[in-house]
């Protein structure tokens, strides 16, 4: 008996000693990649702050609060991705330190978050100095860097993960196999058993994952992670997404492929950005967020990407929460869908599919909100009891927007909710601002589009008028010049301005859009009383003040006329003012009026151009007198007859140039079959 009394001392000792002598080592029970995988369920990133360029608040405005990481917790996320790039954080010289200021920095908000008893994810995010430079230089910079975030998070809470690179662009999977497994064996020095969070090359698509190598196959703490932005053309506003079975299944098949990969390697996954930007259409949005959700959480956990801005989630300054929200965290697979909304003589119905089985989920009520306000709180309006359909007579008031969402309370206590979706009563009056008429030619100002209401006069993809310093009771953002006067900022893919003018004089006019970005990419269109779209690229001006101009050119007939401004680049840019003037061919051109033949005149079922031998037409281009155009020829030769059987008797412009780019209208009249 005392020998075994003494064994146990002895034992009792040795652990004791070991702790001792190894004081980096966790010896509390580390979950495993399954367990914190099965509980960090839906989360949050916090995007375009630590991780901007070249320090917080470079991208976003303010820095970030302790109150943001409760805001998280209250509203049901359970982890967090903190990115974080450190290439502008390092001491300077060859020792490849970071500053201590920004660890520290790094540190609080880290135990914020761990604080608020949220999983979070800390990572090396914009640092393109490794990926775009694999150099042993570089390859040193990126060791000694993850050295020092192991060692000083060494003590952290098993809830907090490390993610080794974000999107390694460039890099080669060859690179990145050499990447990774180094990387993992430097944190294991002081994190055993930290859960470490790998990927595969460019973007961090699933296919890339599914193929990079395991940074080493016997580590039990490890969790594959990726993005998707599917589909990327919807996502950022380029094309809608009606939500075909189609379509769904593609979003499914997406995660399935790499939840087989988890399975076949006995390695979790978590998909850590994911989301849609505000320049999609709200409806299809807050649909595809819904489905997608409950498709993402049937396979794994996720980071819902919020950079504050275009993907923003959360209004950071006032607190509050966009309405993809609660879509998050309160719709599901019985959740009403499809659910769309119909106006019609001041009413708007409402119908749903309800997706119950009724026999043992029965529908106790059916509550109707509504709410008029974007960053508004849905309100009780209606209850009903039965059905899928329903129409609001209550107030619907011309230019205004509705907000509308159905919650359905079950027998069992439980609830259901739907997307929200939203529907806007056009109003029918327009005019000019504050009756000024605007003259062709001359100068328009860009903030000067008609009166009237979204989807009539103008379009724009956010409710809020962001600088707000002129019109502001409308949603068009509208920003102060510094040298005086205003122009239309913060231009985003699908919005549109209408001008009504007159024109004193039909003719071909050239307009001339002053604007200013310092993106490239832009795109943008004219067109006059909702013709042919006359497209024009957007030139970086290295300032968002310093303007440069873009040129269109197109028939606009006299009288009282309509010119649009389409958005349809993703890049920004701002747009000072619209300057027309007429296109004299008189000043610019050599053939003599008589040289020109154009006939018969009136025309019935064809019409002949010719002009002198010598000369060739490059391109001819027809106009109705509104300025639409009716139809394009190419390379026409010398001599060509132009098919005007379709035409509808009335005026019109035949325009062509020649090769040596000289400009000619000569005008017709369609009469008679």
């Amino acid at each position: 008996m005392q020998f075994k009394t003494n064994l146990w001392l002895i034992t009792s000792l040795l652990i004791f000693i070991s702790v001792i002598l190894l004081p980096d080592r966790q010896i509390h029970a580390q979950k495993t990649p399954h367990e914190a995988a099965a509980q960090m369920g839906r989360g949050i990133n916090l995007g375009n702050t630590l991780d901007a360029i070249p320090t917080e608040g470079s991208w976003y405005p303010s820095l970030a609060q302790e109150y943001y990481f409760a805001a998280y917790k209250a509203a049901g996320f359970d982890n967090v991705r903190i990115p974080v790039t450190w290439a502008n954080h390092f001491e300077p010289g060859n020792d490849y330190q970071i500053r201590e200021t920004w660890m520290n920095r790094v540190e609080q908000i880290v135990d914020w978050a761990l604080e608020a008893d949220l999983f979070v994810t800390l990572n090396a995010h914009h640092d393109s100095w490794i990926k775009e430079h694999y150099t042993e230089e570089n390859k040193a910079k990126f060791d000694s860097l993850w050295t020092q975030i192991a060692f000083r998070f060494k003590d952290k809470s098993e809830k907090l993960l490390f993610e080794i690179l974000n999107e390694p662009e460039v890099m080669t999977m060859a690179q990145l196999n050499d990447l990774q497994p180094r990387i993992l064996s430097i944190i294991r020095e002081h994190n055993p058993t930290r859960i470490v969070l790998f990927s595969g090359t460019g973007y961090n698509a699933s296919n890339n994952l599914i193929n990079i190598n395991i940074p080493d196959p016997d580590d039990e703490y490890l969790m594959g992670f990726f993005h998707a932005y599917d589909p990327w053309n919807f996502i950022s506003g380029q094309e809608p997404w009606p939500g075909t079975p189609s379509q769904i299944q593609s979003l499914r098949s997406n995660m399935e492929r790499v939840k087989n990969w988890s399975i076949e390697h006995n390695i979790p996954v978590i998909l850590n950005e994911w989301g849609a930007t505000h320049k999609v259409n709200y409806n299809q949005k807050m649909r595809y967020l819904g489905i997608y959700n409950n498709i993402i959480l049937e396979y794994y956990p996720y980071s819902y990407w919020d950079d504050g801005g275009d993907f923003r989630l959360y209004e950071r300054e006032d607190n509050k929460w966009d309405d993809v929200k609660d879509v998050l965290m309160y719709f599901s697979d019985y959740s009403p869908d499809p659910f769309t909304l119909q106006i019609a003589d001041e009413k708007v119905t409402l119908n749903w599919t309800n997706r119950l089985n009724t026999d043992s989920m029965a529908i106790d009520s059916t509550v109707i909100q509504r709410k008029m306000e974007y960053k508004g709180d849905f309100l009780y309006h209606d209850v009903i009891y039965e059905g899928n359909n329903y129409t609001d007579t209550s107030g619907i008031i011309t230019g205004n927007t509705y907000y509308y969402r159905i919650v359905q309370y079950l027998a069992s206590g439980d609830s259901l909710y739907s997307y929200p979706q939203q529907i806007y009563a056009i109003c029918s009056e327009r005019f000019n601002y504050n009756n000024m008429t605007l003259t062709v030619p001359g100068t328009i100002e860009a903030e000067h589009f008609d009166v009237g209401c979204q989807h009539l006069t103008y379009y724009d993809t956010t409710p809020e008028n962001i600088p707000n310093d002129f019109r502001q009771d409308e949603p068009v953002d509208i920003q102060a010049r510094s040298g005086g006067g205003y122009h239309v900022g913060y231009v985003a893919q699908g919005e549109w301005l209408e001008y009504t003018v007159n024109v004193g004089q039909s003719a071909m006019y050239y307009v001339s859009t002053h604007v200013a970005t310092t993106q490239t990419g832009g795109k943008m269109s004219i067109q006059f009383n909702g013709g042919t779209k006359l497209h024009a690229d957007i030139p970086n001006t290295g300032s968002w003040e310093t303007t440069t101009t873009v040129v269109n050119r197109g028939y606009l007939g006299a009288g009282v006329r309509t010119i649009r401004i389409n958005i349809e680049g993703t890049a920004a840019f701002n747009i000072d003012k619209m300057v027309l003037s007429i296109d004299d061919p008189n000043s610019i051109n050599t053939l003599k009026p008589e040289e020109i033949q154009l006939y018969p005149n009136p025309a019935k079922n064809s019409i002949t151009l010719k002009i002198p031998s010598g000369l060739q037409v490059n391109k001819v281009t027809i106009y109705d007198s509104q300025g639409r155009i009716m139809e394009l020829y190419e390379n026409a030769g010398s001599e060509r007859s132009f098919d005007t059987s379709s035409f509808p008797d009335g005026y019109y412009i035949l325009h062509f140039s020649t090769t040596n780019n000289e400009n000619y209208q000569v005008p017709f009249v369609k009469s008679g079959n």
